[in-house]
């Protein structure tokens, strides 16, 4: 008898084993890459957008839930990149009137602040921070509304970078909620 209880908290225990870490990762592990990339970006404002620029990176083959959130915000970043790269141009020119270079001065700080806030944003996601994850997306949108309202829409083509940084910003909004409210 000793011997059967034995041998059923072995079978127990390896079963236990086995089944814990699929129940702890869930849906994570159901879905990867393009199938989990599809899923994910039908909760954001642009699914073309959200499945154009996840599938750039070349992670998005075997992208987990995290990995594809990381990206996104990555993707935000790297377009905050070009926006401050032509601005940078931009403050310099000096056939622009003053009050358009301070504006261009002006955005060009407030996209730095933006960058930074979306590093943060993608170490809150490392960090498991989910409120804070989404508090630091939603103020680089929030910065995109402000650096508009500085250029007085001056710079049209400007204005659609910012338009698609916006974009990223609240894909990536749309990404960390559902990973937050674990609705993928």
């Amino acid at each position: 008898m000793r011997s059967m209880s034995k041998l059923s908290l072995a079978l127990m225990a390896v079963c236990v084993l086995i089944l814990t870490p699929h129940q702890i990762n869930g849906k994570e592990d159901q879905l990867r890459g393009e199938a989990l990339i599809n899923k994910v970006c039908e909760k954001t404002p642009s699914k073309d957008v959200c499945i154009e620029t996840l599938k750039k990176d070349p992670r998005s083959e075997t992208a987990g839930l995290k990995e594809v959130a990381l990206m996104s915000v990555q993707a935000a970043k790297d377009n905050a990149s070009e926006i401050i790269s032509h601005l940078k141009v931009l403050v310099v020119d000096d056939s622009l009137e003053p009050d358009v270079q301070q504006g261009i001065s002006d955005c060009l700080d407030v996209l730095g602040d933006a960058q930074e806030q979306l590093n943060t944003a993608a170490a809150a996601m490392l960090a498991k921070v989910g409120e804070d994850t989404e508090k630091w997306l939603q103020a680089a949108v929030d910065a995109v509304s402000t650096c508009e309202g500085f250029l007085n829409g001056e710079d049209q083509i400007l204005l659609h970078k910012e338009d698609n940084f916006r974009l990223l910003c609240n894909i990536s909004l749309s990404i960390s909620e559902a990973v937050n409210n674990k609705d993928v």
